[in-house]
């Protein structure tokens, strides 16, 4: 190989492995990665995914080998004094604030000067906060132009993370299903999906597995109600057909036994976190000649 490449390399490993961000890595990569193929560079650089490699190619080619990301703009907005005084006026008034009989919290300003102010606690939430903000000034200062903060409610949606790694386990998958299929091609009629969702005696169900579609915003509300019956039901689908569905408390699998197909049965799990730990994935290892899932 190259003495000159090598010496590019060693230094290339030697930056990486004394960076500590994950885009500090990536840019020194970029350096390299459209030249030296994967198999070199991961030989090098022990534990080095590929997802990792082509994020680097990626990196390059939108911002340069080695050039460092320059932040996004940020825009400074000047509001009238009165304004913002009116608007804390009214968020450290009492309905919105109240002071506590205990503690309090010093605040150094950048002269030196310390200010000792008591603790508060806040009786409304953020959102309702900025809510209440606006219909105040509307119903009771009429003649005043309040503080436009251009601040809009949004509700998060949860997600599953991804880590670092969960790339490079989809490509495997992608590339162990597809390998296969070229030899059986029965191998995908063999998969069976599954999924359960809880269903309550008032009618409603675990809504994380519910989606109302509309061309407009229904502004869908769900009461919540504590303690009511429920029962889980699970049902599997699969090239034959829908499996189920089954009502059970604690396992599927005894019920599921009897189903002719059971003893070829490529069974899918799911990845929410109860349904893969250790003694989950040894159960489904004995019972399943073969099953997909989080490992």
């Amino acid at each position: 190989m190259d003495p000159k490449l090598m010496n590019i390399l060693a230094a290339i490993v030697e930056a990486h492995n004394n960076t500590d961000s994950s885009i500090g890595r990536r840019t020194i990569l970029s350096i390299v990665a459209k030249q030296v193929d994967y198999n070199l560079i991961s030989s090098v650089i022990p534990g080095l995914t590929r997802y990792r490699y082509t994020a680097a190619r990626l990196y390059a080619e939108e911002y340069g080998k080695g050039m460092i990301k320059v932040p996004s703009h940020r825009t400074n907005v000047r509001y009238d004094p009165a304004q913002v005084e009116h608007f804390i006026d009214f968020v450290l008034s009492t309905h919105i604030s109240i002071d506590l009989s205990f503690g309090e919290k010093t605040l150094r300003l950048s002269s030196g000067t310390e200010l000792h102010v008591p603790d508060i606690i806040r009786s409304v939430n953020s959102t309702r906060i900025i809510q209440q903000y606006y219909e105040y000034c509307y119903q009771m200062c009429s003649d005043f132009s309040p503080l436009d903060l251009n601040l809009k409610p949004y509700k998060p949606r949860l997600l599953q993370a991804l880590s670092e790694d969960d790339p490079d386990r989809r490509l495997e998958f992608c590339e162990w299903i597809l390998d296969p299929t070229q030899d059986d091609q029965t191998l995908l009629d063999q998969i069976l999906w599954t999924d359960e969702a809880t269903f309550k005696t008032n009618g409603r169900v675990n809504r994380h597995n519910c989606v109302y579609w509309s061309d407009t915003n229904s502004h869908f509300i769900i009461e919540q109600e504590l303690n009511v019956p429920q029962v889980i039901v699970w049902e599997g689908i699969w090239s034959n057909g829908v499996i189920g569905p089954y009502f059970f408390k604690d396992n599927i699998i005894p019920q599921l036994r009897e189903h002719s197909a059971f003893q070829t049965i490529i069974w899918q799990q799911d990845s929410a976190l109860p349904l893969y730990g250790q003694i989950v994935r040894d159960y489904l290892d004995d019972t399943f000649l073969q099953w997909i899932g989080r490992r």
